[in-house]
């Protein structure tokens, strides 16, 4: 019998490395994994109407950012990237909207 342990971090936050809102108190967590699962919205995210919209790139950008100032080792994980919320309207067009920037973003770290 093999046991899978699944950890949320959806109170993860900008400024969490800094232990802001629930901050170290949910990347310590990240530290015991062994892979990453990040689900993120295909439709912009806003945090409370005194936010503005992310996209689903500056989502994946914020999270990994946030991993990185607590610990750069976390950035090591294996990890996996779900787009939920496909069956909305326009979700296609932010998909390859998404694939196209990181795409990008490969591409300016890969000096190409």
């Amino acid at each position: 019998m093999r046991r899978l342990t699944i950890t949320d971090l959806q109170g993860l936050i900008e400024g969490a490395y800094s232990n802001m809102g629930m901050g170290h108190r949910f990347l310590c967590h990240v530290e015991w994994t062994h892979f990453l699962l990040f689900v993120v919205d295909i439709n912009s995210f806003r945090l409370s109407p005194k936010h503005p919209y992310c996209s689903p790139t500056e989502n994946v950008m914020l999270v990994n950012r946030e991993l990185e100032l607590y610990s750069p080792d976390l950035l090591s994980k294996p990890a996996l990237l779900v787009v939920n919320k496909m069956d909305s309207p326009n979700a296609e067009s932010c998909l390859q909207e998404l694939l196209h920037n990181f795409k990008r973003m490969e591409d300016e770290y890969m000096g190409t």
